[in-house]
């Protein structure tokens, strides 16, 4: 319990600690923001599956490092991108100093995504069926996601879309690594209320994970609710929302690729 609290903690400081030094900059919470944030998180994840398939076992590679590593690096690049403001034109195309933040960590999470599957090819251990099956399910949940916004006032803002979907990507992606993979639960709360559902045996095919699916639901859409009832700043309810849908991205993406490696 106190690993997870202590993780959680130290995710918040840095991450709000990130912002902060941003917001000096006068970095909007933007959809280049978010999307380019995703990005360095890729990059992190790829690293952090290097020590989960044994390529490189690391201290460095494990949290809370890891956060701290890729929001440095995240920070010094927009920094130096926001004062010089580059930018590459071609006869093609034209890539701002955000398109040029974003490409950074994606292509170079491509080596290391690489090696973390050929390290999986070598073990026997790639898994596309249950890996596409999480994307389907992922975006089938978008649609019904799309069909209550027409009636959930809740869900109007397409920020509050994308809170919830990115949670969804965590949430389908632990009910199908714990249903169908026997993977386990890390986080104290999710792996409580799994183990008691099993113990009522309320289960699908023999696990509890489906009761972490409907709290998901629940949980962030009573957020939701709050965020727009209660606070009317645009910046802060944008900052929250941001909060939110990248702990769904980043759980949900290392869940998925745990999945696809079987790790």
């Amino acid at each position: 319990i106190y690993t997870t609290l202590l993780n959680v903690f130290i995710f918040v400081v840095v991450a709000y600690m990130f912002y902060k030094t941003v917001e000096k900059h006068n970095v909007t919470i933007s959809d280049n923001f978010l999307y380019g944030s995703m990005a360095w998180a890729l990059f992190g994840i790829s690293l952090r599956l290097l020590n989960d398939l044994d390529v490189i076992k690391s201290i460095f590679l494990l949290t809370p490092f890891i956060y701290i590593e890729i929001l440095s690096l995240a920070s010094a690049s927009l920094f130096l991108l926001l004062k010089y403001k580059p930018m590459i034109k071609t006869h093609r195309y034209t890539l701002t100093y955000w398109q040029i933040w974003m490409k950074i960590p994606l292509i170079s999470s491509i080596p290391f995504l690489w090696l973390n599957i050929t390290k999986a090819i070598s073990k026997g251990s790639i898994n596309f069926s249950y890996f596409f099956l999480t994307l389907w399910l992922w975006i089938i949940s978008l649609l019904l996601i799309a069909l209550a916004r027409n009636k959930l006032n809740t869900l109007k803002p397409i920020w509050s879309v994308k809170t919830l979907w990115f949670q969804m990507l965590d949430a389908l992606s632990t009910f199908v690594a714990m249903t169908f993979l026997g993977f386990g639960e890390e986080h104290l709360l999710a792996k409580n209320l799994i183990s008691y559902a099993e113990k009522m045996n309320m289960t699908f095919y023999g696990s509890g994970a489906w009761s972490f699916l409907v709290l998901k639901i629940i949980v962030v859409y009573f957020a939701l609710y709050l965020i727009e009832k209660y606070i009317t700043d645009i910046k802060e309810k944008r900052l929250i929302k941001y909060f939110i849908i990248m702990l769904g991205f980043i759980v949900g993406t290392r869940n998925l690729l745990n999945i696809l490696l079987n790790s």
